[in-house]
């Protein structure tokens, strides 16, 4: 089902550091009328799966519950070429199913938000204004490639 890429793969081991590095990505699901549906999300890599956050009423919410199959493709490492002016980068695409957090869903909030704020009081109060109107999902990943793309 998964090609495995042409040229330029990457390993594991470095689509893992991007994944912890970067700080967004952009998710992808089965949309209405056949289109895709894609759009950017804040996320927590904690080493085997991701970790979103969102409303929990949307076309979003609607799509996932349809379909939990996804796609989710981070760029990171850019990098400038010696030539000046074209770019090295580095990619992953990870395929899965997104699964509600039933559990822990506090938990996984809290370890989401402190790879974005500051500091944890920051976090603490935040949780506290908004937790009740917020669903936490897990991006189980089944699928994982990467590659450097050289832009020239």
């Amino acid at each position: 089902m998964f090609k495995k890429v042409r040229k330029n793969e990457i390993s594991k081991d470095e689509c893992k550091k991007l994944l912890k590095k970067a700080h967004r990505g952009v998710l992808a699901i089965n949309g209405e009328d056949g289109y895709p549906y894609s759009f950017p999300m804040n996320y927590f890599y904690d080493g085997k799966r991701l970790i979103f956050h969102s409303a929990k009423f949307g076309q979003k919410i609607d799509l996932i519950k349809k379909n939990p199959k996804a796609s989710f493709c981070v760029i990171g490492n850019e990098k400038i070429s010696q030539d000046g002016w074209s770019y090295n980068t580095s990619s992953v695409v990870l395929f899965g199913k997104i699964e509600f957090i039933k559990k822990d869903g506090l938990k996984q909030l809290k370890e989401f938000a402190m790879k974005y704020y500051p500091n944890e009081d920051m976090v603490d109060r935040e949780i506290e204004k908004a937790y009740k109107a917020v669903a936490m999902l897990s991006f189980k990943i089944e699928y994982m490639t990467g590659k450097r793309v050289n832009e020239r």
